[in-house]
């Protein structure tokens, strides 16, 4: 009889609790082999790419994207297949997520007390994004980086990447998210009204 594996979502990140499924690129029955992306998660940092731990046969999976699967409990859930490639017992999946840093500041760094400023001058200061950047500490910048702006489009990497799936243009979508960031159910009304399909006539 096959050996099963029960793949707990590991921690994604510093001690997050948990993580949202955004896609899964498997599905229950489907042989998977080593280090093949299983699923793609969304932390409070970033969407990352899980990759199987295991080759074999998938037997359950966790949930649907949208659901937020707790860290620590069943993610998958594999038949392993002896015949394919495994990794040897106790060895780490070597899988980090980088790129957390923020970018430089633009504009000369800010005095932690703008109090000590003539009040117009901080009010100009404020104007500056790139100089409120450099006053954060790292986990804050690495917050606003979260809604990145591309193509004059600001909207967190979870929610592109579900555009990009039902084929909506963000360039289209009416955004409703604070500071004009588009959300998931902005992509969601477009893609159902099928205002943001490439092509169609721009949102007024």
């Amino acid at each position: 009889m096959s050996d099963t594996k029960t793949f707990l979502l590991p921690d994604l990140g510093e001690g997050l609790p948990d993580a949202t499924i955004v896609e899964w690129s498997v599905k229950v029955g489907d042989t998977v082999r080593l280090d093949d992306t299983l699923v793609s998660m969304e932390t409070a940092k970033a969407v990352v790419e899980v990759p199987s731990p295991v080759s074999g046969k998938v037997l359950k999976l966790a949930g649907a994207a949208g659901d937020v699967i707790v860290t620590g409990t069943m993610l998958a859930e594999f038949e392993i297949d002896p015949n394919l490639p495994q990794r040897a017992d106790g060895q780490d999946t070597g899988h980090h997520h980088g790129g957390g840093h923020a970018p430089a500041p633009q504009a000369p760094a800010v005095s932690a007390e703008p109090a000590a400023k003539p009040a117009e001058a901080v009010g100009a200061e404020r104007a500056d994004s790139g100089t409120v950047v450099g006053a954060m500490q790292s986990s804050d910048a690495v917050r606003s980086e979260q809604a990145v702006a591309v193509g004059g489009v600001k909207a967190m990497p979870a929610v592109r990447a579900l555009a990009r799936k039902l084929g909506v243009d963000l360039g289209r979508v009416r955004a409703t998210g604070a500071d004009g960031v588009v959300t998931m159910d902005d992509v969601k009304r477009a893609a159902a009204g099928g205002s943001a399909q490439p092509g169609a006539t721009p949102v007024q």
